[in-house]
């Protein structure tokens, strides 16, 4: 049978293929395996309760894979980013010390010849099936934004970008990967804060970007300080007024100069200062 998922009537999520597509446009934006099994198991759960628990079990151990508690967080807040870029804002709900349930204003209706997973529903905390209380539908308005947002924050560009952004988790990638720096250096207007370029670049691009960089963290009301790293990389080069899909990495660092945890800023087609 077809895994396939429409959620608010403007993605299409084949479970199969570890993809979303944006329907409007035909865009598609593969995930990783992981993260594909943690959005199934959200849309196959009517929207009880799901503790942390039973995600890392259904979702990992499951299948022979060892994930912790900073796993999930990572995983779950790529899907939100994800989607938010996608038009879908909140689509998860964090219930603290908990667990999280799918947002019920989130619609989830099946195309043509899908069905829903044929597992055993999830079960909430108390152990049992937890009523399905019908969605909302989506306002006329929230389609309207979700074009304007996919338009202004969807990236796609290329294998490293979409490894950090959706398969994510940078702090898995960052972590493990062999990715060396062309250039490591100090942003001066943020607080020493380690600079990672993930290509070569000569000395004018490079100053160009720090100044993009401090402007990115200044917006999103960040710091990036002495236990903090940033990684960045964008399409293109020498364009005097667009940096095209851009992606800056924030990743906040261990005592052994580990990278603990990252946020990520991405942008389908970054203007010049």
């Amino acid at each position: 049978m077809l895994k396939k998922y429409i959620i608010n009537d403007i993605i299409e999520f084949n479970a199969d293929e570890c993809v979303l597509v944006y329907i409007n446009t035909g865009d598609a934006i593969p995930l990783t395996l992981s993260a594909s099994r943690l959005l199934e198991y959200f849309v196959n759960s009517g929207g009880i309760i799901l503790t942390r628990e039973s995600l890392l079990e259904n979702v990992w151990s499951k299948y022979g894979l060892t994930a912790s508690g900073n796993n999930l967080n990572q995983y779950v807040s790529v899907l939100r980013r994800t989607l938010a870029g996608l038009g879908i804002n909140n689509f998860i709900d964090t219930l603290p010390k908990v667990g999280f349930k799918l947002n019920p204003a989130v619609t989830i209706t099946l195309p043509p010849g899908a069905e829903m997973e044929g597992e055993s529903p999830p079960t909430d905390i108390d152990g049992f099936p937890a009523p399905v209380e019908p969605a909302p539908p989506l306002a006329a308005g929230h389609q309207r934004g979700a074009k304007r947002n996919h338009q202004r924050h969807l990236a796609l560009f290329g294998g490293l970008a979409l490894m950090i952004i959706l398969g994510g988790l940078s702090y898995s990638f960052w972590s493990t990967s062999g990715a060396v720096a062309a250039h490591t250096l100090t942003l001066p207007a943020s607080g020493k804060c380690q600079i990672t370029f993930m290509r070569d670049l000569p000395e004018a691009a490079r100053a160009r970007r720090l100044q993009e960089i401090n402007a990115i963290i200044k917006e999103n009301d960040r710091v990036c300080d002495k236990e903090k790293r940033v990684y960045f990389v964008s399409e293109k080069d020498n364009d005097p007024v667009s940096f095209g899909r851009t992606l800056l990495s924030l990743c906040h660092i261990g005592g052994k100069q580990e990278n603990i945890s990252c946020e990520n800023f991405y942008y389908y087609n970054r203007k010049t200062l």
